[in-house]
């Protein structure tokens, strides 16, 4: 994973599709390589729980690597692998395809490429951008870290049950869902 100095979002527009997931991080390109597939299955076991639990919660749209503007001065562009905002906040930016501000949910699984400085600073960014909720799903150790600003993070394992109170009070799906049929 390499970073290089981009300063405007025009500049990061124009980055040729090269497999690779691109972000902006203060005006930083961050390139990380294509997901592993252990990675795709939790993506894509997460979107289908969330797309099941929202399915009569029309206000909410669940998105899979969908890029939101968090900053732009300098350019953070932040996609998480999994996000959940409200619907009439999906319009796209008129000076870019991605989102302004952070999706109310932002999911990140883990890789093993993350470092522990660059998670803890996407969260920052996610929280000050108004996340109301980040999760960090930890599919080696089978968890699920659960962030809310001014609160500490809560750890949650597969015995436990994911909510969002301040979203949706009747939310609830067990993290052991997360986990089953995924091989990690």
């Amino acid at each position: 994973m390499g970073t290089t100095a981009v300063t405007t979002l025009e500049q990061f527009l124009t980055l040729p599709d090269d497999g690779c997931r691109h972000e902006l991080d203060e005006g930083a390109l961050v390139v990380s390589p294509p997901s592993s597939a252990n990675h795709g299955d939790l993506s894509a076991q997460i979107v289908y729980l969330l797309r099941i639990a929202l399915k009569h919660h029309k206000e909410f749209r669940v998105m899979s690597e969908s890029g939101f503007v968090l900053d732009e001065d300098p350019y953070t562009v932040r996609a998480p692998d999994v996000s959940v905002c409200r619907r009439d906040r999906t319009r796209k930016r008129k000076d870019s395809p991605y989102l302004s501000g952070a999706p109310e949910i932002a999911v990140d699984v883990l890789s093993p490429s993350d470092t522990a400085s660059r998670i803890r600073k996407k969260l920052r960014q996610y929280l000050n951008a108004g996340a109301v909720y980040v999760w960090l799903v930890d599919g080696e150790n089978r968890e699920v870290e659960v962030h809310e600003a001014g609160q500490r993070p809560l750890v949650l394992t597969e015995k436990d049950t994911l909510t969002v109170p301040k979203l949706l009070p009747e939310l609830a799906i067990a993290v052991a869902e997360i986990f089953a049929d995924v091989e990690t």
